[in-house]
This record gives C-alpha cells, structure tokens and sequence, in this order.
C-alpha cells in the first residue's frame, strides 16, 4: 500500500504519492567570514604554533646571553683574585722595606717635632 500525504490548501484537498518528510536543515555558518569550524581550529593551532617557535627561539637566544655573561663573570673572578694577591704583595712590609733600599732613603735616628705654639709664618705678626 502506497504512503499517500494529504495536504489541505485553502478550501480543497491535494493527493500526492510518494511523498515523504525532506530535511530542510540549513549549513552552519560562523561568524566573521570562516566558512566553517574547523578552518577557525587549524587556524588556532597554527597560531599557537607561530607562537611557540617564537617563545622558544627567544629562551634559547637569551640563554646563549646568560652563558657568555657567566663566562665573562667567571674571568673578572679570577682577575679579581689575582689582584688581590697583587695589592697583599705591594702592601707588605717586606715590599716597604725594599722600596725604601731603592730610593735611597735613611733612618731618622733622632726625630724633630713640631709644637703646635710655634708660629713660624706669624712670628712678626703679632
């Protein structure tokens, strides 16, 4: 037995065979252009991804910075030591002792102080 639809229009009756439901459903759309969502998705990862590789390629390029200050810190370190070393040798009283050979100097057997009351530059003055 055939499926018949009745369809009633205005004041009289229309047989139809055959006919049955048709889905009617409209295609989805989004907004701003995309056609759909998963050309918004693949857009999303591959900006992601763009972001990523620039993150990544600015901590290595900042870690290659932090080795070489560490290496120039490393040899200031040394230089620093080694100057040390240096001043502990100039300041010694051996050192003194030698510097003062060299330059000919003598040792004051008896000093002559100067009293605080003695006005040399003042003496007419007053």
């Amino acid at each position: 037995m055939p499926y018949y639809n009745t369809a009633q229009r205005r004041s009289y009756c229309v047989y139809r065979r055959g006919v049955q439901k048709t889905n009617t459903q409209k295609h989805p759309t989004t907004a701003q252009g995309f056609g759909s969502v998963g050309v918004f998705i693949f857009s999303c990862v591959v900006l992601t991804g763009i972001l990523y590789l620039f993150t990544a390629n600015d901590v290595a390029i900042k870690g290659g910075e932090i080795y070489t200050i560490e290496q120039e810190i490393k040899e200031l370190s040394r230089e620093n030591e080694q100057l040390t070393i240096q001043e502990a040798q100039l300041r010694s009283l051996e050192n003194i002792e030698n510097v003062v050979k060299d330059k000919g100097m003598e040792e004051v057997s008896d000093p002559v102080y100067i009293d605080k009351e003695t006005y040399v530059a003042l003496d007419g003055a007053m």
